[in-house]
């Protein structure tokens, strides 16, 4: 029996690490604008935008294939969080704890 048991944790947490993969994988393929980046929000006001917000702090913000902004940051409770923001609006889309 225990085996058996240790099958069926190996499974469970293959399971979870196959759906945060799924996951991420599917924030990647977000489509968040057609517009050209010159009616972007600009990096630094999608960071002055978060902290008014309750951010503790913005580590880093790239662009994905989608034309989102990808932001790492930290939340109000000290938590890392990954956002994917529509960079016309300053919209969350889409997030990761």
């Amino acid at each position: 029996m225990p085996f058996k048991s240790a099958i069926l944790a190996v499974l469970a947490v293959a399971g979870l690490f196959g759906l945060a993969g799924s996951a991420a994988a599917d924030n990647e393929d977000l489509k968040c604008t057609d517009l050209q980046q010159t009616n972007w929000m600009s990096q630094d006001a999608t960071k002055d935008l978060l902290m008014k917000q309750g951010f503790k702090e913005v580590r880093d913000i790239s662009v994905t294939d989608g034309n989102c902004y990808e932001v790492y940051a930290v939340d109000g409770q000290g938590e890392k969080v990954e956002l994917y923001l529509d960079p016309t609006s300053g919209n969350v889309v889409a997030k990761e704890d």
